[in-house]
């Protein structure tokens, strides 16, 4: 979760219009366009492990809840 606002919060400094409480395909993809005009190498390396993250734990999240859910039953 901090990393997704710490990614909005980069968006939104870069003068991108964001949503804290949706999260849809989209933010990734314009996220990816922030990092291709990034010309900082610092800066594109940070923002390409924020994205990363991101999309790595959206697997992780499903899986772990699917465990949770297969435990309740």
């Amino acid at each position: 979760l901090v990393m997704y606002y710490k990614m909005l919060g980069v968006m939104e400094s870069k003068g991108r219009k964001v949503s804290y409480f949706w999260i849809t395909p989209g933010i990734f993809f314009e996220f990816g366009r922030i990092i291709k005009d990034e010309t900082d190498p610092k800066l594109k390396k940070k923002y390409r492990i924020i994205l990363w993250s991101q999309v790595g734990l959206i697997p992780l999240y499903m899986i772990g809840m699917i465990v949770l859910f297969g435990l309740t039953i």
